[in-house]
């Protein structure tokens, strides 16, 4: 994380076989990362278990192929988780607790950006 005078930024990236098995830690890395931004703890549980939910609604679908590609950024007033795989869909899923949730083709499959407004703001 960086800090300077007009903007604060964080950035996160990481790779993860399309499986099941790494369902669980993705979550917990997602409820950590909401949770680093200082989103209330049962909020940042929901949201990250939203997120697990939509990558795993397709996944058997993948019979384990390919990745499962998990990015985080923020920025100055917003945070950003950005999932994209080769199984999930081209229809975006309900917004939930998340601003807006949109989907984009991407090189590895479709790319799924969730945005939410930072605590605070």
């Amino acid at each position: 994380m960086t800090e300077d005078e007009s903007r604060v930024t964080f950035y996160f990236d990481a790779r993860l076989p399309a499986s099941e098995s790494y369902l669980e830690p993705l979550r917990e890395m997602l409820r950590q990362a909401f949770a680093a931004m200082d989103y209330p703890a049962l909020e940042a549980s929901e949201m990250a278990g939203a997120i697990e939910a939509v990558i795993a609604r397709d996944l058997p679908l993948a019979h384990g192929r390919g990745e499962v590609h998990l990015r985080l950024t923020r920025d100055a007033g917003e945070f950003h988780v950005d999932v994209t795989a080769p199984h999930l869909p081209r229809t975006p899923p309900p917004a939930g607790l998340m601003d807006r949730v949109s989907v984009h083709s991407d090189r590895g499959g479709m790319r799924h950006r969730f945005t939410r407004h930072l605590p605070g703001r």
